[in-house]
């Protein structure tokens, strides 16, 4: 797309977070969404760059990111993998919960979002993982939604200084 508009990827992504924001900003000050909504959407959003959901699915499949890359672009997907690796659904998505609360954890301890908000993420709540962005949108993944890592979803944010956002 920022080819398309003659723009740096680096331009497109931040003209995205900016109209994100304002966006926020203005149901926020509409009385749309409250403040801890507000807050716990933001963090959501730290938290999502934060996190390699890609190093995430390689780690619970026990393989590195090349080869976890290698086999997508071979149009593999998880249940393929899964059975390829030996690997059972139940010990994957075990790895796949323990990896995103070592991210949660890391995240609290580098000061990215408070404990609580990483509780009320890992929840379910407004704004985390199934929840709501105060717009009745979906706030994030849940387990076997498309962008799921543990379906084989295309979804997957990258750490800070990425450019596939």
């Amino acid at each position: 797309m920022a080819a398309a508009l003659g723009i740096s990827v680096d331009a497109l992504e931040t003209a995205r977070d900016t109209a994100r924001d304002a966006a926020l900003a203005q149901a926020l000050a509409d009385g749309e969404i409250t403040q801890e909504e507000y807050d716990l959407i933001q963090a959501r959003q730290a938290l999502q760059y934060y996190s390699d959901r890609d190093a995430m699915l390689a780690d619970a499949l026990g393989i590195t990111s090349a080869e976890l890359q290698a086999a997508q672009e071979a149009g593999k997907r998880v249940p393929d993998l899964l059975d390829e690796l030996g690997i059972e659904q139940e010990a994957f998505q075990a790895n796949i919960q323990a990896a995103q609360e070592a991210a949660y954890a890391q995240a609290v301890a580098d000061g990215v979002i408070t404990q609580e908000q990483a509780d009320q993420i890992q929840e379910g709540g407004q704004g985390g993982p199934g929840g709501s962005d105060g717009h009745g949108r979906p706030g994030g993944h849940r387990p076997g939604d498309q962008g799921d890592p543990g379906q084989g979803g295309q979804c997957a944010p990258q750490g800070p200084g990425s450019n596939n956002g």
